[in-house]
């Protein structure tokens, strides 16, 4: 999305968020790429996609991640492949628009799966990750949030 909305606007904040974006997520892919290296584990499953969100908690419990998220279905806040091909062709202000409405929702669901392995994890490596994740998408919600409201 980040890399479709840099071609399709001249604006300088909304350019300039989709880079912040782009180079957040490929070193939080690439620091997870390289725990599952370093842990010598696959990086596809045998199991459903997005399975682990519907495991119980550490604490045994279900909680609202587990009860809200079936496996086998995307990720929270996936964008479909018509939602892609409609930002891909839009230019201007409604490419600015349909970016920021898709990118506030991917990372709605972004901070959802970083809370969900706070839920399931203790190991510092990981939880700091997650709430680094969660607490900069969400601070990014927020600015969308109001970059779209600018365009409204």
């Amino acid at each position: 999305m980040a890399i479709l909305v840099r071609d399709a606007t001249d604006d300088r904040e909304v350019r300039l968020l989709a880079l912040d974006i782009m180079t957040a997520q490929s070193q939080q892919m690439g620091q997870m790429y390289a725990w599952l290296v370093s842990w010598n584990l696959p990086q596809t499953s045998r199991q459903q996609e997005m399975a682990w969100m519907a495991r119980p908690a550490l604490d045994g419990a279900h909680d609202e991640h587990s009860d809200e998220h079936t496996p086998g279905e995307p990720m929270p806040g996936l964008a479909t492949a018509e939602q892609m091909s409609a930002l891909a062709a839009a230019e201007g202000v409604e490419a600015e628009r349909l970016f920021l409405e898709l990118m506030t929702a991917h990372h709605l669901g972004g901070v959802e799966m970083a809370e969900a392995v706070l839920a399931r994890s203790e190991l510092p490596l990981v939880t700091n990750l997650a709430t680094g994740m969660a607490k900069l998408q969400a601070k990014e919600i927020d600015y969308m949030r109001d970059l779209l409201d600018a365009r409204s």
